[in-house]
């Protein structure tokens, strides 16, 4: 069942999902961006947290998603700026000036998030891959978030800040969201 940000209880561990990792260590969205008002309200939510000193909770598996997440979105922004539409990125991986421009990026990325999140361990491994596959029908994720937050509830986290519907029907999760 999904909550609102503003009803996050006051103490507890809090897993914060990839998604919500890009909104708030992402490029700063402008004010007349679709999503802006989503940015804005998990950014609040998340310094607030901080500010009150709770432990914000998110994976190395998640850490990777957000550099690619971001590694695309600068892609696809310089492919819209380029008289190159038919660029691959593949192609704009060769670019050195670019290459140094996303390194840039996510090297302050992972500074950020490094600071202010406490990163467990994921295993993507046979056994937490054979439980994916074998409880298949009981959940709505992606593998990724599969093993993410098999290894945040193992860790004793009931909480997830996510934007991911995938999140709402897991019972073991009181998940919140904009």
């Amino acid at each position: 069942m999904a909550q609102n940000l503003q009803d996050i209880p006051e103490s507890g561990d809090i897993f914060i999902d990839t998604n919500v990792l890009v909104y708030l260590h992402g490029r700063p969205l402008p004010p007349e961006a679709k999503k802006y008002n989503k940015q804005v309200a998990y950014s609040a939510a998340i310094g607030s947290l901080l500010r009150n000193k709770r432990t914000l909770v998110t994976t190395w598996l998640g850490v990777m998603e957000v550099l690619h997440v971001h590694e695309r979105h600068m892609f696809e922004e310089y492919k819209s700026l380029s008289t190159q539409h038919s660029l691959s990125r593949k192609d704009y991986r060769r670019n050195l000036e670019e290459r140094a421009r996303v390194q840039a990026e996510l090297k302050r990325i992972l500074r950020e998030i490094k600071a202010y999140y406490l990163i467990i361990p994921t295993d993507p491994a046979e056994t937490p891959i054979d439980q994916f596959v074998n409880t298949y029908t009981n959940h709505k994720y992606d593998p990724n978030d599969f093993i993410m937050i098999e290894s945040a509830t193992n860790c004793g986290v009931k909480d997830a800040i996510t934007d991911d519907s995938d999140f709402h029907s897991d019972t073991r999760l009181t998940v919140y969201t904009y």
